[in-house]
C-alpha cells in the first residue's frame, strides 16, 4: 500500500504542477495582453502629443512671420518719416534762412 500511496501522492503533485503551470501560462497571456493594451494607448496618445506639438509650433512659426513681416513694415514707415521729418526741417532751414534774407515766408 505504501507504493500506491507514493504514485498517488506524486500524480496528485503532477497534477498540481501542471494546474500551477497553466494558471502561469494563463497570467502571463493576460499580463502580456494588459502591457501591449498599456503601451498602445501610451503611444497613442505620444502621436497626438506630437501632432499637437507640432501644429502649435507652425502656428507660432506663423506669428513669427507675421511678426517680422510687421517689423519690417514699421521699419520702413520709420525711414519714411525720418526723411519727411529731414525734409521739413530742411525746408524751415530754407525758409528761415529766407526770412533773414528779407524774402517770402513758408506758407
Amino acid at each position: 500500500m505504501t507504493a500506491e500511496w507514493v504514485i498517488l501522492f506524486a500524480g496528485v503533485a503532477a497534477l498540481s504542477a501542471a494546474g500551477c503551470v497553466l494558471i502561469a501560462v494563463i497570467w502571463l497571456r493576460k499580463l502580456r495582453e494588459t502591457v501591449i493594451a498599456t503601451l498602445t494607448e501610451t503611444a497613442g496618445q505620444q502621436i497626438l502629443t506630437a501632432q499637437h506639438l507640432s501644429e502649435s509650433i507652425a502656428r507660432l512659426q506663423k506669428q513669427q512671420d507675421n511678426y517680422a513681416q510687421q517689423v519690417q513694415t514699421l521699419a520702413q514707415a520709420g525711414l519714411r518719416l525720418q526723411q519727411e521729418i529731414s525734409n521739413v526741417s530742411n525746408r524751415l532751414t530754407s525758409a528761415q534762412t529766407e526770412t533773414h534774407r528779407g524774402g517770402q515766408t513758408l506758407h
